[in-house]
């Protein structure tokens, strides 16, 4: 295959005219699509970008696909911002490969990007995908598309996105497009190398001779990468890419997001879970629905919300209706209303004070009426939602007028609704939802019409909606809601009411509510409702919900509430009777008092510091009535763990960017929360760095991880975090670190260097091999003694080791001690055993110590041993006799992790008994646990931490004792819980103060 260089290209335009275009990158060969660019014969541009550049256009063969739909569309404003940190493609991307080519494309890559953790490369997906780092595979041709977005409103903006390149010269390809189609794309290519990110700006006014991107309703932009036959190169990855638009309003802050597929999951963590597009009952595993919307409008002054539902039957059954629950940011909006298996548009009224610059979360709870108890009697579908800030950037449609057929209408009537649709655009294709809406906001009857308007004219719709047969009698309003069907914006609404007469009945209810504006924790709150109710043959019930829970707390017409926690709650009275319905709500706001622990908080944190700056976070605390006074954790980065666990912390940031801070403040069983952003201005930060770890090891041996980084302006060295096996917490945090694992297996490593804002990482494996295959034991004698105690007792353990297979069998044993690890290795003949009295003296002569023993055998031999008193040898009792206890030996799968805890039972403390807790750290980071003390009755009466290093044995003499101060405790029990690190083995020993005869306590879970 000969190669086929752009410049080729350019002196053979004639060629291409004549209907021969060429691929670059990539041979016509049997399969592929013969859709490559067409790259003009001018001059390459070098003054407007970082590097030389020429103009393309290429045509989307029908293999590579278009996005499904947008995960945002907003008029005016930032359109996309995407540092590719969530998943992809997701929502905004698709991501193809030209039929025919090497199936290599666009993917999330963390081996380079120009902020944050990850980037998107030319060739981290597909079945040909290469290593992180490695050379792109031959023949690609692969797209990245996001879109369309609506432009039509729009007088100027940028595409920007950070750019780092490699391919060799004229002969791989990056470009960067747009189309107005979605089939042709105009734009840029490029052929270099920059060996760093470098920013792309790109003008959507100016694609050179391609012209202007703005003033279309439909607009797609393409990364593409193309590679040829041979010699390839790491190729490109593209970061951090944002597109910005203005309006020609001035600079007003109007918006309108519209999302048309889901883009949340219920933990908020920003992927969809797909809860959209079907009928969700709220049994379902997805259910709540929820979505979010990301805005950037400072200065709101009103805002709405508009979501598209399909068949919400609020009126099929007026005695169990369907309610769903609409929430922004945790505000009550209302509900859904709309036509029975119709699609219906509702419009909430959003309090500006509760929309949040950035992320905005939507909850619709679905079927929450309290006289509805089967989950899958309602369910909703949701196929749009839209939010409008300050009224919306103006649209191209418009409504000229709306009317009905009649003023008066009987229920069950038909209602002739006639509108009319103005465009300024020469044809427009508009979908026109037409709503019957009650005295009571609901939607009782609609229709759905998508058709072409064009210009201003004469084009009027006329569409019949049918009242229901028992209609309430009233004003009544004919609605129509006109949305650009291409983006799904609404661009205009009009309406015209009539009265409906008669009808529903003779029943009409009224009802008010009766609630204190304030209360106090602790305190009981009546809660007192009234209705009339004229004309109806039942008698009025009443549900109430005291607070934001979705299920009525009781029916009754008068109930109590306590609260327990401060705060401001939204309570609501539903009063249902016949057909009618009557609502009233309001809010409570419960203070302090009233017994109990009452926490409040208060976070006091600058907005806006240069780098280098030194930050002081301060929090202040009210705790009344707690046993403990408050605990304060702060989160002054994005990290998941708590950064500072003082007070008032300092903080000094070394690289920009907007930081997310969270306070929470903990005492007894309360916790409260303060939160905000925090945005450091100035410097950069670059950082990069490497990890050397063997591949392969052997039980027991000692593992070098080693660490280097370089950090240039960052303000701060690096640290450095290692993950040295699959747990999902770092299990040390320094440059070099030596690991020793006492099982066989593949253990997944990840190195990660922080400085400044920034984050390098490292990944890898290594496979620990056993010397002895599958009969390899490894087990821990929690403690091994050789000791004087209490009492003039003398404390010595022995061991024994079977071997009961046929081959030698070779035995290491391991001693941890305060001053190091000592170690004996021994071997024991087939079917022959090992006895040591006194293990302790043996490998460590004329030791006193106790500590913890580590067994590793080539086979699968059989371990047991003794822990016992020695007594002397001229006692007139018992000489030389032994009282002893059985103390293991225990696997590692007898510990406990983080997060978990034991209990050791029936502990004794008097002047009878005495009694000791033994902890040995079985792994090989340093561990903290944590004993709480309990009495017969229950009652916690003490508690302490202890630190154990890797490998340590610890013993607690007589914590009842010496922690709680009590020596009168029969049917005690302690609670260890390990609150970071892991393997830890937990026993108890109650001993006899007159013989010093011990008893072993196991623990339980």
């Amino acid at each position: 295959m000969s190669r086929v260089r752009v410049v080729s290209v350019l002196v053979m335009i004639t060629v291409v005219i004549a209907g021969l275009p060429m691929v670059v990158g990539a041979a016509d060969g049997p399969g592929q699509d013969n859709s490559g660019p067409v790259v003009s014969d001018g001059p390459a541009i070098t003054d407007r970008y970082p590097f030389p550049v020429q103009e393309v256009s290429i045509t989307r063969p029908s293999s590579v696909s278009l996005p499904s739909g947008t995960a945002m569309t907003k008029t005016t404003g930032t359109l996309l911002s995407d540092g590719f940190e969530g998943s992809f493609p997701g929502a905004n991307w698709a991501v193809s490969v030209n039929s025919g080519y090497t199936d290599a494309k666009w993917g999330k890559s963390t081996y380079r990007k120009s902020a944050g953790s990850a980037s998107i490369w030319c060739a981290a997906a597909g079945s040909a995908s290469s290593a992180a780092g490695g050379n792109v595979p031959d023949d690609m041709l692969t797209w990245a598309i996001t879109g369309p977005y609506d432009l039509s409103s729009s007088t100027s903006g940028t595409l920007d996105f950070d750019l780092w390149l490699e391919t060799e010269f004229d002969y791989d390809y990056f470009y960067w497009l747009y189309s107005t189609d979605g089939t042709n794309f105009n734009g840029f290519i490029t052929s270099t190398s920059n060996g760093s990110f470098e920013t792309v700006s790109q003008d959507l006014t100016d694609w050179g001779s391609a012209g202007n991107s703005l003033g279309h309703p439909q607009v797609w932009f393409a990364f593409l990468y193309a590679s040829d036959e041979s010699n390839t190169f790491e190729g490109a990855y593209v970061d951090e890419v944002s597109l910005t638009t203005d309006g020609g309003g001035g600079g007003s802050e109007c918006g309108t997001y519209v999302l048309t597929s889901d883009n949340e999951n219920n933990s908020y963590s920003g992927s969809a879970d797909g809860d959209w597009g079907y009928c969700l009952y709220n049994d379902d595993a997805k259910h709540p629905i929820e979505f979010r919307f990301d805005i950037n409008e400072t200065n709101v002054s009103s805002a709405q919300l508009l979501i598209l539902a399909h068949d919400v039957d609020q009126l099929t059954n007026l005695d169990k209706p369907e309610q769903d629950k609409v929430y922004m940011n945790d505000t009550y909006l209302g509900d859904l209303t709309g036509a029975n298996d119709e699609d219906s548009t509702t419009l909430f009224t959003v309090p500006p004070s509760s929309l949040l610059i950035g992320r905005n979360w939507v909850k619709i709870l679905v079927n929450q009426h309290p006289s509805v108890t089967d989950p899958r009697k309602w369910c909703v579908k949701i196929n749009q939602a839209q939010l409008i800030i300050n009224g919306g950037c103006t649209g191209q449609a418009s409504c000229r007028s709306v009317s009905t057929n009649k003023s008066i209408y009987d229920p069950g009537e038909t209602v002739a609704v006639t509108y009319e649709v103005d465009t300024e655009a020469a044809s427009q294709q508009v979908r026109v939802e037409s709503n019957l809406v009650n005295p009571s906001s609901q939607i009782v009857a609609g229709v759905d019409n998508v058709y072409t308007t064009y210009g201003s004219s004469n084009d009027p719709k006329t569409v019949n909606l049918s009242l229901p047969t028992g209609a309430v009698g009233g004003t009544y309003t004919a609605e129509v809601l006109i949305f650009d069907n291409a983006s799904g914006q609404l661009e205009a609404n009009c309406e015209e009411t009539f009265t409906v007469t008669g009808g529903g009945g003779s029943c009409s209810l009224s009802c008010s509510a009766s609630v204190p504006a304030t209360g106090q924790v602790g305190v009981p709150i009546t809660f007192s409702g009234s209705a009339t109710a004229t004309g109806c043959n039942d008698q009025p019930e009443y549900f109430w919900y005291p607070d934001t829970s979705t299920t009525a707390m009781a029916p009754g017409r008068i109930v109590q509430m306590t609260y327990d926690q401060e705060g401001t709650y939204s309570w609501e009275l539903v009063v249902l009777v016949d057909n009618e319905r009557c609502v009233r709500n309001g809010t409570i706001t419960i203070t302090g008092g009233g017994g109990g622990c009452n926490l409040t908080c208060n976070a006091t944190v600058p907005t806006t510091v240069g780098v280098g700056t030194t930050v002081t976070y301060r929090a202040t605390s009210s705790a009344n009535g707690c046993s403990e006074s408050p605990s304060y954790f702060w989160w002054t980065d994005t990290s998941t763990t708590a950064t500072s666990f003082e007070q008032n912390p300092t903080v000094t940031y070394a690289s920009p960017g907007t930081y997310n801070w969270e306070l929470v403040v903990v005492a007894d069983n309360e916790r409260c929360v303060r939160n905000g952003t925090l945005t450091v201005t100035g410097g950069t930060c670059n950082l990069s760095c490497n990890a050397t770890v063997p591949t392969t090891a052997l039980v027991g041996d000692p593992v070098s991880y080693r660490a280097t980084a370089s950090a240039s302006g960052c303000g701060e060295s690096p640290s450095y975090f290692w993950w040295t096996d699959t747990r999902t917490t770092a299990t040390v945090m320094e440059q070099n670190v030596t690991v020793g694992y006492d099982q066989p297996g593949t253990y997944n490593w990840k190195m990660v260097a922080v400085a400044g804002n920034e984050r390098c990482e490292r990944t890898g494996a290594i496979t620990i091999g056993s010397t002895g295959g599958a009969g390899t034991t490894v087990v821990w004698i929690p403690v091994a003694s050789r000791a004087d105690g209490a009492f003039n007792s003398t404390w010595r353990t022995d061991i024994s080791i079977f071997n009961p297979t046929s081959i030698t069998a070779t035995v290491a044993i391991t001693i941890y001690t305060t001053s190091g690890p000592v170690i004996r290795v021994i071997t024991i003949s087939p079917f022959g055993q090992f006895i040591q009295t006194d293990v302790v003296g043996w490998l460590i002569p004329g030791a006193s110590l106790s500590g913890a023993i580590r067994i590793v055998a080539t086979q699968a031999v059989v371990v047991t041993t003794r822990t016992y008193n020695q007594f002397a040898a001229g006692v007139v009792c018992f000489p030389l006799g032994t009282l002893g206890q059985a103390l293991g030996p225990l696997t590692t799968t007898a510990a406990i992790q983080t997060g978990q805890f034991g209990w050791i039972p029936n502990l004794t403390q008097t002047i009878g008994f005495r009694s000791n807790i033994g902890f040995t750290n079985t792994s090989t980071v340093v561990t903290v646990v944590r004993i709480d003390l309990y009495n017969a009755n229950g009652t916690k009466i003490g508690s302490y931490t202890k630190t154990l290093q890797p490998g340590q044995w610890w013993q607690s003499n007589e914590p009842f004792r010496v922690e709680a101060g009590n020596n009168n405790i029969i049917g005690g029990s302690a609670k260890v819980t390990v609150t970071s690190g892991k393997g830890v083995i937990v026993y108890g020993s109650v001993v006899d103060n007159i013989t010093n005869d011990p008893t072993t306590v196991t623990m339980v879970r």
